[in-house]
């Protein structure tokens, strides 16, 4: 016995671009205390497992946190090569 197919079941229920305004400004209301992000960034560097520095890790960290800070933030290849430059 074949179970049908309808169309309208394979339609997702909503859109995940629609919640996006709300996460951004729900992101720039929520400021970390310097303390903390240093706390974070001190478990980021406990998790390396391969040979990049910790220093070339932190100025890596924080290019990626300003460019998330961006009004647009996108991943683009120059940030990428930003990025592999920091860690390298």
């Amino acid at each position: 016995m074949e179970l049908p197919i309808y169309k309208d079941n394979l339609r997702s229920s909503g859109d995940w671009r629609t919640g996006i305004p709300q996460v951004r400004e729900e992101w720039q209301k929520a400021k970390l205390r310097p303390e903390i992000i240093t706390q974070i960034r001190a478990l980021q560097l406990l998790s390396i497992t391969t040979d990049v520095s910790s220093k070339d890790f932190l100025a890596a960290a924080q290019l990626v946190s300003e460019l998330a800070a961006e009004s647009e933030a996108k991943l683009t290849v120059p940030h990428l090569f930003a990025i592999n430059r920091a860690l390298t």
